[in-house]
């Protein structure tokens, strides 16, 4: 595991795609703040150039980040089937249980630096433009951040599930969207038309809790990252075991 980890993270340092996404994300924000403050230096009246609503306002826009997660997973994926890497792997010893979660491994490692790299550019930057609403915004900013990790780590290990047993990217892609957003509505729904439904199922979808739920007992998303975890890997390790590389 250790060697296929180092040869993996080589491949991916190496990668210009996987800087771009970090970039575009962090161009936007910029864009953001810089259009803010130059509002605010031609408009006097200008209500929003403050910390209070940049923070309310990225933080009820982390759900976002779900879209983002399965374009980062196929980056680092990098077309292992089409390329035929997993076979050069095999034949070289690398076992499938390796390959998959070692895949995993190294994309939540890019995810977490990818994210702190962002927040390590974006907060200083807020602090420095905008004026200044107190500390408890940042705080609180803050503290979404780290108790939406498990649910974005759960919304990224369905993806790259997704990315092992599906070859084309438009199957991982729609599959995905499909799972994460379009079937906790359709449960919603049939629920509130008492349609025998298992009572809040549909708060078990991350895009659903992080769209419309304020923080409720945070450390139970772990519990649902471990849930999909759990899911995703016996049925990812399955299929893939039993798929013609």
């Amino acid at each position: 595991m250790i060697n296929y980890l180092k040869s993996e993270g080589y491949r991916v340092l190496r990668m210009k795609s996987v800087y771009m996404i970090p970039l575009f994300v962090l161009a936007l924000l910029l864009f953001m703040l810089g259009l803010t403050w130059l509002t605010a230096l031609g408009d006097p009246n200008f209500r929003y150039n403050n910390t209070q609503f940049i923070y309310g306002f990225s933080q009820g826009s982390l759900v976002f980040l779900i879209f983002i997660i399965p374009f980062l997973v196929n980056t680092i994926f990098a077309d292992e089937y089409k390329n035929g890497t997993f076979k050069n792997n095999l034949s070289y010893g690398v076992s499938r249980i390796t390959l998959y979660f070692g895949k995993l491994i190294m994309v939540m490692l890019v995810s977490m630096v990818m994210s702190v790299m962002i927040l390590l550019a974006f907060i200083p930057t807020v602090e420095l433009l905008m004026e200044n609403s107190g500390a408890s915004y940042r705080h609180e900013f803050i503290r979404a951040v780290i108790s939406y990790i498990p649910l974005l780590l759960a919304s990224l290990t369905l993806s790259h599930m997704l990315s092992f047993v599906t070859k084309k990217t438009g199957n991982h892609f729609g599959i995905y969207f499909l799972i994460v957003f379009v079937l906790p509505q359709i449960l919603f729904f049939l629920q509130q038309l008492s349609i025998v439904i298992p009572e809040g199922v549909h708060r078990l979808f991350p895009y659903y809790i992080m769209a419309n739920v304020i923080m409720e007992r945070p450390l139970s998303f772990w519990g649902i990252f471990f849930v999909y975890f759990s899911i995703t890997s016996i049925i990812g390790v399955k299929l893939f075991s039993r798929r013609d590389i």
